[in-house]
């Protein structure tokens, strides 16, 4: 188990498997980025349920780059409290993470506040999430008093006077300002802005878009560097009918998941039509898994819009709150019945011609995370579909004995050779004969079998390598084991493996290269096999060794991400 004995689970955190973005682009990840995650990332991350900051469940660590035919994947494994005392234990480590994360950008803090210095008084927080920023009371709006001074009555300003740098990011004189912190999950500055919704409305060619800014939040542009969130968001099609939209008000209930996954009771809808007009509401309530004060109020989302004419369209979107009483109150009535007298903070406004289709998708872009939305307005989504059937056929239940592909495990084993040999292994052992010589020749070279059996010894040799090794013992180490390997050509068919901890720079990092007999000799009969060991280079080497994978040799599925592998190497 983990610290304090937690529950564990094992899986795969990200893969060179083509995905789509937040715009509906089709992206990936090569082998190399992946490798850069494996040493970036060696102390973990939160594990969280949807992204969400505040909805922490335990502790994410990046433990193996696993290589095969067709694919690269970013394995590892996660800790999930179950006491209070664990999650004691995940705060500090999540303080503790913040503050490295922190202590990291001194010197572009060290420049922020020397701009900021008229408006500071030493109650600024710091922030370090996409990009260096102060947060303070009305920070943003003394920085930035002729952007602020434009808002008009509900708290908006036009999108047209802004100069974006980003999605829901905008500058001036190098620094940055942000949309408000309700874009983001749960309404919390350390989540990520609602990129797909915020996208959409900066892409509407209508000068009257207006949107709300954070008052409080001030960040340096040059620091600034967009999250990325590998999750699909899905980007169902709509038409430009309205006719199939059900009239009146609907309640649709959560199922289990989005109840589970995303804290959702139900979603209202009201839909009426007049002679001159149809008028349209829309609001989610949900209900925090997480502990909040009793005085705490519940920010619920929703939508209002007046349809008469395409040319003539009006849409916002705000967040109305309710204290705990309220919310039970609301949860009995329909959203027709609903008191209007809740603390209401509109965040955006669109205004003019807007085509059907284009409606639906900002109505729906806006409820990122809840898909009864757009399944109400009727959109389809056949990517989601496809993932779901595509989802069902990988994952089959199979052993990883019963994997028979070729395929390279990466680590970063450990900061020491004497930690590699104390908490992981016993070297102690007399190497293979036909590794003798290079064994001699090196001033750190310690061997031990992956397993106990002598007679698999030769088979699975692990190789302890310390910093004087040399590029041409290395070489001549490889050379051997391919002599050896081609003398078992008989034992053609046979799966063999073995291993090496080497030096890369600071770190110590262990590879499992694993296959058929005559797989090995060709990846050794290769310059591939030289392993490079400064981390650059060797960040490139796992994107070229993925390349030669992939072209070399052939592979049925993917082998199962057992707790072998997703703890491989872990010291």
């Amino acid at each position: 188990m983990g610290r304090n004995d937690m529950k564990e689970i094992y899986g795969v955190f990200a893969s060179d498997e083509e995905w789509k973005d937040d715009f509906g682009k089709a992206k990936h990840l090569d082998a190399g980025t992946l490798c850069f995650a494996l040493f970036s990332d060696k102390e973990g991350c939160p594990f969280n349920i949807e992204h969400d900051k505040l909805r922490m469940i335990g502790w994410a660590q990046n433990k193996a780059l696993v290589i095969e035919p067709g694919i690269a994947r970013l394995v590892g494994y996660s800790e999930l409290f179950e006491s209070e005392s664990e999650e004691r234990d995940m705060v500090k480590r999540l303080t503790d993470s913040v503050d490295k994360r922190n202590s990291r950008h001194i010197q572009e803090f060290t420049e922020l506040k020397e701009r900021l210095e008229t408006w500071l008084d030493g109650t600024e927080i710091y922030r370090s999430f996409e990009a260096v920023s102060l947060l303070k009371k009305d920070l943003a709006v003394n920085v930035f008093p002729e952007i602020f001074e434009k808002i008009d009555d509900y708290g908006l300003v036009y999108l047209k006077d802004l100069e974006p740098v980003d999605l829901g990011v905008f500058s001036i004189d190098g620094l940055i300002f942000f949309a408000h912190q309700y874009f983001r999950r749960s309404f919390y500055r350390e989540n990520n802005l609602n990129v797909p919704f915020i996208n959409r409305l900066q892409r509407t060619k209508l000068d009257t878009v207006k949107i709300r800014l954070d008052p409080d939040l001030v960040g340096l542009q040059s620091s600034y560097r967009r999250p990325t969130e590998l999750a699909y968001w899905w980007g169902p099609k709509f038409t430009d009918d309205i006719s199939t939209i059900p009239s009146g008000i609907t309640r649709h209930s959560a199922n289990i998941n989005e109840k589970q996954s995303r804290s959702l009771i139900f979603t209202d809808f009201s839909w009426h039509h007049s002679k001159d007009a149809s008028i349209f509401e829309t609001e989610e309530v949900y209900e925090p898994d997480y502990p909040i004060p009793s005085s705490a109020l519940f920010g619920c989302r929703y939508c209002h819009s007046i349809l008469s004419s395409e040319d003539s369209m009006h849409l916002d979107g705000a967040v109305r709150a309710y204290s705990q009483d309220e919310l039970i109150e609301r949860a009995t009535i329909d959203l027709g019945r609903a008191s209007k007298k809740t603390l209401y903070t509109k965040l955006w406004r669109v205004d003019g011609e807007l085509l059907v289709s284009e409606w639906k998708s900002l109505v729906t872009d806006y409820f990122r995370n809840n898909m009864m939305v757009g399944e109400y307005l009727g959109g389809i989504d056949d990517e989601l579909e496809r993932r779901k059937e595509e989802k069902i056929l990988k994952t089959k239940d199979r052993s990883e004995e019963d994997y028979d592909c070729f395929r390279i495990i990466i680590s970063v084993s450990c900061n020491s050779i004497e930690t590699c040999n104390n908490s992981i292994y016993s070297v102690n052992q007399t190497p293979p004969p036909y590794l003798l010589k290079e064994f001699k020749d090196m001033e750190r070279l310690d061997i031990t079998p992956e397993t106990a059996e002598e007679e698999n010894y030769a088979k699975y040799p692990l190789l302890v390598i310390g910093k004087f090794a040399t590029d041409d013992i290395l070489n001549r180490l490889n050379k051997n084991i391919l002599k050896e390997y081609k003398n078992q050509r008989d034992n053609v068919g046979e799966r063999m493996k073995y291993q090496l901890i080497l030096p890369v720079d600071e770190d110590f990092i262990r590879i499992e290269i694993d296959g058929q007999l005559e797989d090995l000799i060709a990846y050794l009969d290769n310059k591939i096999s030289s392993i490079p060991r400064k981390k650059e280079d060797f960040i490139t080497w796992c994107s070229d060794v993925s390349k030669f994978v992939r072209n070399s040799f052939d592979c049925k599925g993917y082998s199962p991400i057992t707790k072998r592998i997703a703890k491989f190497g872990r010291s």
